[in-house]
């Protein structure tokens, strides 16, 4: 619901989809493409950071981006991507 609400693509719209094709701005693609593949294949964890990815609409989306991977009972790698909306707080700092 969270990411419904923060990218615009209901469930339905976004599965069976890449990512990279729904959120990631095309200049971020490869980069990013690539630092999955690091972690899944070589162990690199994504560092947290500050991103400015895209909604639905094609508009800028500012987050805290943060991942996860860990491996289930099946013995699949399954990753979670946890991203928090900061346009408050980039409202609140350009009125300071």
């Amino acid at each position: 619901m969270g990411s419904e609400l923060l990218y615009g693509y209901t469930e339905a719209q976004a599965l069976g989809n890449k990512l990279e094709d729904l959120i990631i701005p095309v200049h971020m693609r490869d980069f990013v493409i690539t630092a999955h593949k690091n972690w899944l294949n070589n162990g690199v964890k994504i560092p947290d950071s500050e991103l400015t990815l895209c909604n639905k609409k094609g508009d800028d989306v500012t987050v805290f981006s943060s991942h996860v991977l860990f491996t289930n009972e099946y013995d699949k790698h399954e990753m979670y991507c946890i991203d928090i909306n900061l346009a408050r707080v980039r409202q609140a700092q350009t009125q300071e």
